[in-house]
C-alpha cells in the first residue's frame, strides 16, 4: 500500500532539501517526549509519529485521509505504542486532556477553521502539556518569492499566528527554520561548546526565517526546559549538497558545450540524463556466472546506472583493449579503447589502463566500484580513490589458476606449490596464456597490499570463499569480508516430481556446462558401473556433449533456451540432479536452478556447495571420488523415498530475491541519489561495428574450435575403441580356425579310428545305468 506524492504530504523516500525540512522538525520534538502520551495531528505518511514513538510512551497519529492512515497503519503499526486515526484535526474523537505532547508541523496552512483547530488542541493537552506547531512564514515563503503552493489554503506571518496562540498559550518559545549551504567547522574527539554562525564577510549569516517552529504552553514555566539550541539536520550522505554539486558540473558542462559550438570548435559530446548515481562494473569477456550475476543485479538495480568495463580481444592476450557500455543498452559502446601494450593476463601497473580509467570516471561521474573480475584488467583499478568492492566469483588473482585445484582443494599455496602448479597442472592453467611464476606472485603480492591499502571490502556469496581464500593468501585475513548470496529472478517454475512404478531405473540430470572444473573426469570413471542401474541426462553440456554423445545409458542436449528448461525437465522427469565440480564452487547458478525446479541435488562435498546444502536434509553431498559417488547413488537407488523427502524440504528453501540482493550491495555502497549528466552513445561509427563483428567471429570461431576438438576426441576414442573390438574379433577368429584345425587333425588320427567301436560302447553302458 504505497503513497503516491502528489506535493500536498511529505513521503519518507522524497529526495531534495524537502527531506531536511521535515525530519528536523520531528527530530526537534523527539526530544521532548520522552515517557509521555504524545499526539500527532496531521501525521500524514506516519514517519513522524513512528519516530516519536521510539521515545514516547505512547502516540496517536490522527490524519483526515483514510488512505494515509491505512497506509501508516500497515508500515510502522507493529509498535505497541502507536496507532493511527482517521479525523478531522478540528474534530477528534478522543477524550479530554488526554495527551502530554501534542505536535502539529505544517498543518494550520491547509485549513480555514484555524480557531476551531486551536480549542481541539486546548481540549486535548492535559494541564502541563507542551504543544509545537510549524507554520510557513507567509512573507518569505510566498510574497518574497512570488510563490503559491495550491494546497495552502491560509498561511500566515508571524504576528499572525502569534495572535492566534496567544489565548490558549501565553507561553511561547520562537524558532526559526530554513534549509541552507554551510561549511561546517566542528571539534574532533570532544563536544562543541559554542556554535557561531558568520558570513564570508564577518557579518551575520542567518537568513530570514522560512518557516516558524513554536513551543507553547499554559504556563511559561513549562518551556524551561526548552533550550534555545541551533541544530543541524543532514542525511549521512550530504544527498542535497551532492545534487547541487552535480547540477553545478552539469550546467558548466552545458556551458562549456554551448561556448565551444558559438566558437565553432568542435561540439562537445552529447549528453544524457543518468538514472541515478553511476557505479562501475568490472568484469572479464569469457560469459559463465559472472555474466549472469551481472545481467541479474543490473536489471534488478532500479536507481542507479551500472556502466559496465570489459576488456577485448582478437588474440590470445587477455586485452587488447577495452570496453564500456551501458548496462541497459549493451548493443552500442560507449567508448572502445585500444591498448598500445596488451595485457596477457593481468598486470600490477599498466599506465594506458589506468589512464583509460581515470577519464571514465571524470567523464561519467562514477561515484563507485564494482570489481568482478581482474582478468584482463590491471591492479590499478583498486587504487582510483573510489568506493570499491572487489566480488569474489572465483579465486583469481589469489590463485592464478582461478580454480583453487591441484590434484586436491588448495588448502595452502607458497610460491613453490605456485610455481608446480604453473608447470603441472595443464587443466587448470590454459597453454594458450602467457602469465610466468614471476608476474603471477606479484599480482598476489600486490593484490593484498592494494586491498589492504584502500580498505577494499570483499565480498563473498558464501563464506567457503573467505576461507579459502584466506587459507592461500594468509595476508588477506585482516580485511573487511561480506557474505552476499546471489539473488535469483523467478524465472524457473517447479516441475512435477517423477511418477515411475517401482523397479524403473535411476534417473539423473547432470545440468549445465561439462568442463574439467565441472567434474568432467569423474563422471568419466563412474560412467560404466553407473549406466548399469541409472540413465544419465546431461542438459546444456556445450560443446563437451560430444564426448559422450552415443554412449549406452546416456542423453546429450546440447544447449536450451532458460525459459525452455522446466519444459525439458519435466519431460526428463528426474530422481535427482548431480553436481559434480571437483573444485569448490563460490556459489553455482547450476544449484539454484535445481532448487527452483524442486529437484532434489546430489553434490561435491566441498565450496559454496557444502555452505548451500544441509547434507541429509534438503540434499545430499559426497566426498569427490568414484567410490564415494557410487556408493551414494547405489544408496538413493536402493531407498527412493530418501528423494521424496529432500523433495519436501526443498520445497520449503525459501527463495532470495534480485531485490534483496541489489538491496545489500547498496547497503555498502551508500549513494548520493538524484540524476546527473553523462556522455551519451555517439553515431554508429564503422571502425566500432567492424570491431564488434570481428569480436563475435572470434568467439564463435573459439567455440566451434573447442567443439571440433571435443568431436575429434570422441571420433578418436571411438576409432581406438573399434580398433580394440577388431584386434578381439581377429583373435577370436584365429581361436576358432586354431580349434577347427586341431579337431580335424583329431578326426584323421589313426587311434580315433581305433577307438571307435569302444566308444560306442560306452554310450550305451551310459543309456542302460540310466
Amino acid at each position: 500500500m504505497a503513497l503516491e506524492f502528489t506535493g500536498e504530504r511529505f513521503l519518507p523516500e522524497c529526495e531534495g532539501e524537502i527531506i531536511y525540512e521535515h525530519w528536523h522538525r520531528y527530530l526537534f520534538a523527539r526530544a521532548h517526549v520522552a515517557g509521555l502520551r504524545v499526539l500527532d495531528v496531521a501525521s500524514g505518511e506516519g514517519y513522524g509519529s513512528a519516530l516519536l514513538a521510539e521515545q514516547a510512551a505512547s502516540v496517536v497519529g490522527v490524519d483526515i485521509s483514510a488512505e494515509a492512515v491505512g497506509h501508516a497503519s500497515h508500515r510502522y503499526g507493529q509498535r505497541a505504542n502507536l496507532r493511527y486515526l482517521q479525523a478531522s484535526c478540528d474534530s477528534i474523537p478522543l477524550p479530554d486532556a488526554s495527551f502530554d505532547v501534542i505536535v502539529s508541523f505544517e498543518t494550520i496552512e491547509h485549513m480555514v477553521a484555524h480557531a476551531s483547530f486551536m480549542d481541539e488542541v486546548d481540549r486535548l493537552l492535559a494541564p502541563g502539556g507542551l504543544f509545537i506547531i510549524s507554520s510557513p512564514n507567509r512573507v518569505e515563503y510566498s510574497e518574497r518569492r512570488g510563490y503559491h503552493n495550491p494546497h495552502h489554503l491560509r498561511e500566515l506571518d508571524r504576528e499572525e499566528l502569534r495572535a492566534l496562540l496567544a489565548p490558549h498559550f501565553p507561553g511561547q518559545r520562537w524558532f526559526a527554520q530554513r534549509p541552507c549551504f554551510h561549511s561546517l567547522v566542528w571539534p574532533l574527539g570532544q563536544p562543541a561548546a559554542n556554535v557561531e554562525v558568520m558570513a564570508v564577510d564577518g557579518d551575520t549569516a542567518l537568513p530570514p526565517e522560512l518557516y516558524f517552529l513554536v513551543c507553547c504552553a499554559r504556563e511559561r514555566g513549562r518551556l524551561d526546559g526548552i533550550a534555545p539550541t541551533l541544530s543541524l539536520v543532514a542525511d549521512r550522505a550530504h544527498s542535497v549538497y551532492a545534487e547541487w554539486s552535480r547540477t553545478y558540473a552539469e550546467n558548466r558542462e552545458l556551458q562549456a558545450r554551448l561556448a565551444a559550438e558559438q566558437a565553432g570548435g568542435a561540439p562537445a559530446p552529447l549528453l544524457r540524463r543518468a538514472a541515478g548515481p553511476v557505479q562501475l562494473h568490472v568484469v572479464h569477456d569469457f560469459g559463465g556466472g559472472v555474466i549472469q550475476w551481472l545481467n541479474d543485479f543490473c536489471t534488478a538495480d532500479e536507481t542507479r546506472t551500472n556502466l559496465v568495463l570489459k576488456p577485448w580481444s582478437l588474440s590470445h592476450a587477455y586485452a587488447e583493449g577495452l570496453v564500456l557500455y551501458d548496462s541497459r543498452a549493451p548493443g552500442r559502446p560507449l567508448r572502445v579503447i585500444r591498448l598500445a601494450q596488451p595485457m596477457q593476463a593481468t598486470d600490477e601497473h599498466h599506465p594506458e589502463y589506468r589512464q583509460a580509467v581515470a577519464d571514465i570516471l571524470r567523464d561519467f561521474q562514477v561515484s563507485a566500484i564494482l570489481v568482478s573480475s581482474f582478468i584482463g584488467h590491471a591492479l590499478d583499478i583498486l587504487a582510483t580513490g573510489l568506493p570499491t568492492l572487489v566480488i569474489n566469483h572465483d579465486f583469481y588473482p589469489a590463485c592464478p589458476a582461478i580454480n583453487l585445484y591441484f590434484n586436491e582443494v588448495c588448502t595452502r599455496c607458497d610460491a613453490a606449490r605456485l610455481a608446480d602448479c604453473a608447470a603441472h597442472n595443464p587443466d587448470f592453467n590454459s597453454p594458450y596464456r602467457v602469465f610466468p611464476v614471476e608476474q603471477r606472485l606479484r599480482i598476489r603480492e600486490g593484490l593484498a597490499r592494494l586491498l589492504q591499502a584502500h580498505a577494499v571490502t570483499m565480498v563473498v556469496p558464501t563464506d567457503s570463499v573467505r576461507r579459502h581464500l584466506v587459507g592461500i593468501v594468509p595476508a588477506l585475513a585482516g580485511l573487511r569480508f561480506e557474505t552476499i548470496p546471489h539473488g535469483r529472478a523467478p524465472a524457473l517454475r517447479p516441475v512435477a516430481p517423477p511418477a515411475r512404478g517401482d523397479g524403473a531405473r535411476l534417473r539423473i540430470l547432470v545440468l549445465g556446462i561439462q568442463s574439467v572444473t565441472k567434474g568432467m573426469k569423474l563422471l568419466f570413471e563412474v560412467l560404466p558401473e553407473l549406466t548399469g542401474f541409472a540413465d544419465l541426462y546431461l542438459v546444456g553440456a556445450k560443446e563437451a556433449g560430444e564426448l559422450f554423445r552415443y554412449r549406452p545409458g546416456v542423453q546429450v542436449v546440447d544447449e536450451y533456451r532458460l525459459e525452455d528448461l522446466p519444459a525439458i525437465v519435466e519431460g526428463i522427469a528426474p530422481d535427482c540432479g548431480l553436481l559434480l565440480s571437483t573444485w569448490p564452487e563460490t556459489f553455482s547458478y547450476t544449484l539454484s536452478e535445481l532448487l527452483q525446479m524442486h529437484i532434489p541435488p546430489v553434490a561435491t562435498r566441498v565450496g559454496g556447495f557444502a555452505d548451500r546444502i544441509r547434507d541429509g536434509e534438503d540434499g545430499i553431498l559426497f566426498d569427490p571420488d568414484k567410490a564415494s559417488l557410487l556408493a551414494c547413488l547405489r544408496g538413493i537407488d536402493a531407498d527412493r523415498g530418501w528423494l521424496v523427502r529432500l523433495r519436501a524440504a526443498v520445497e520449503a528453501l525459501p527463495v532470495r530475491s534480485l531485490a534483496d540482493m541489489v538491496a545489500d550491495y547498496h547497503r555498502l555502497l551508500p549513494l548520493p541519489a538524484g540524476e546527473l549528466m553523462i556522455p551519451a552513445g555517439g553515431p554508429a561509427d564503422p571502425a566500432t561495428d567492424r570491431l564488434l563483428a570481428a569480436l563475435h567471429s572470434w568467439k564463435s570461431a573459439r567455440s566451434m574450435g573447442v567443439r571440433l576438438d571435443m568431436k575429434e576426441g570422441r571420433l578418436r576414442e571411438v576409432h581406438e575403441e573399434l580398433e580394440r573390438l577388431r584386434g578381439e574379433a581377429e583373435g577370436l577368429r584365429a581361436a576358432v580356425r586354431d580349434r577347427d584345425l586341431r579337431i580335424a587333425e583329431i578326426h584323421a588320427s589313426t587311434s580315433w579310428r581305433v577307438s571307435r567301436p569302444l566308444r560306442w560302447l560306452g554310450v550305451c553302458l551310459k543309456r542302460w545305468r540310466g
